[in-house]
Formats: structure tokens, C-alpha cells, sequence
């Protein structure tokens, strides 16, 4: 029989540990090791413990579970860290998985994905809860529609907009008509239309003149 992944709970609520506990503390492949209600007393106490999984709380009193976690880690390397927070702020992962965390489950998660978690971690692969990926996932294509600053001024990228809305961007701002951009690409005007008005959509302005002050402001087009 294989041996049992060695866990270390640490929460500053008794109430939690012993939730966490009595949801996981039962199965056959794990033991639950040790606990702590702080992260002083878990780092003193992982001194002496060969844990492998180490599920850990973040908003803790005194030393929070961000700080625990990079000394535990500092001390033991190989240590594996999973966040278990009821946060899903996007501040919180990026700085548990900067540090060296390997995974991170909110609060609410079921035994099944505790368990699931755990076992993934612990064959040292990175293990983030449905929620936590969603999250990550928006953030990043939220940025990717970012404006950036660029030597005092925004600068927008063009992945913004597709392939065939920026050649209709570009000739918007030399002047084309619809029909005439409809022409040139040898597309129907209609067409041209949904373009224009998903250009409009991206930019946040209302008209042709409004996108085209837009992309000479954000360095999409250079002026003549």
C-alpha cells in the first residue's frame, strides 16, 4: 500500500480545522499530521514534521498565511502549499503562487475537491479551484483590453481588435466611406457595417470621427 500524504492544517479557527478535518481526515490516503492556529506556531512546529501538503489559511492574526507560507518555504523548499481561503481576490492568488504556493482552494470547496487538491499537489503539479481559474482567466483578458501608458499618453495594443477590423480601422482614417471600404475589401456594406459598429464598441465612442480621434491618440495609426 502506498503511503498516506502527511497534511498540516493551519487556520487561526479551531472550527475550521476541525471542519477540514472531519471532511478529509477520514480518508484512506491521507493523514492529517499536525495543526496550527497560527503561523509562529506552524512554523515551529513544520521544524520538526515531515508534512507534504500544508493547507493553508491566509487571513491570519499576527503573521498572515501570505508571510507563513514564504518562510515555511525558505526552511523547506519541497514543502507543498495549498491556499485555503474563503478570498478569491485576484491580489491573493497572484502572491501565494508568486511565493511558491502550489495551489489554491476557497473555502467553500467540497471533500471531493479538498481531496482532489491535495493529491494533485502533493504529485507536484499546481492544483487552482474552478473559481480561482475563472477569476485568473477574466483578469487576464480584462488587461489584454487594457489601455497601457506610454511615454505619457495611451498606447493601445492591437489585439484588441481583429485582423479585418484593423484594416477597416485604417482606412477610416483616411478618409473611406463605407461603400468605398466595402469596395476596396470586396466585402458587402453590411458587413462593413457590423465592423464599424463593433469598432465603436471596443473604442467606447459613438461615431466614425470619434474613432478615428481614438486611433491617432492611442498610436494606432500614425498621422501623416
Amino acid at each position: 500500500m502506498e503511503n498516506k500524504i502527511s497534511v498540516f492544517l493551519v487556520d487561526d479557527h479551531e472550527i475550521i480545522r476541525d471542519g477540514i478535518k472531519s471532511l478529509i481526515g477520514s480518508y484512506e490516503n491521507i493523514n492529517v499530521i499536525g495543526e496550527a492556529g497560527s503561523g509562529r506556531e506552524a512554523i515551529s512546529q513544520l521544524k520538526n514534521l515531515n508534512a507534504d501538503v500544508v493547507l493553508m489559511d491566509i487571513q491570519m492574526p499576527e503573521m498572515n498565511g501570505i508571510e507563513t507560507a514564504e518562510k515555511l518555504l525558505k526552511l523547506k523548499p519541497k514543502l507543498k502549499i495549498v491556499a485555503l481561503s474563503m478570498h478569491n481576490e485576484e491580489a491573493y492568488i497572484l502572491k501565494m503562487l508568486k511565493i511558491g504556493a502550489m495551489g489554491y482552494l476557497l473555502k467553500e470547496s467540497g471533500r471531493d475537491e479538498l481531496i482532489r487538491g491535495i493529491e494533485t499537489v502533493n504529485s507536484k503539479q499546481k492544483y487552482l479551484s474552478n473559481m480561482v481559474s475563472m477569476k485568473l482567466i477574466n483578469s487576464f483578458l480584462d488587461d489584454k483590453l487594457k489601455p497601457n501608458v506610454v511615454e505619457g499618453r495611451k498606447e493601445v495594443s492591437f489585439e484588441m481588435f481583429t485582423e479585418r477590423e484593423v484594416e477597416i480601422l485604417k482606412l477610416l482614417t483616411v478618409g473611406f466611406t463605407s461603400q468605398q471600404i466595402s469596395e476596396k475589401l470586396s466585402i458587402s456594406r453590411r458587413t462593413v457595417d457590423t465592423h464599424r459598429r463593433n469598432l465603436f464598441q471596443k473604442a467606447r465612442v459613438k461615431n466614425s470621427v470619434g474613432l478615428v480621434n481614438f486611433a491617432f491618440e492611442h498610436g494606432l495609426v500614425k498621422k501623416a
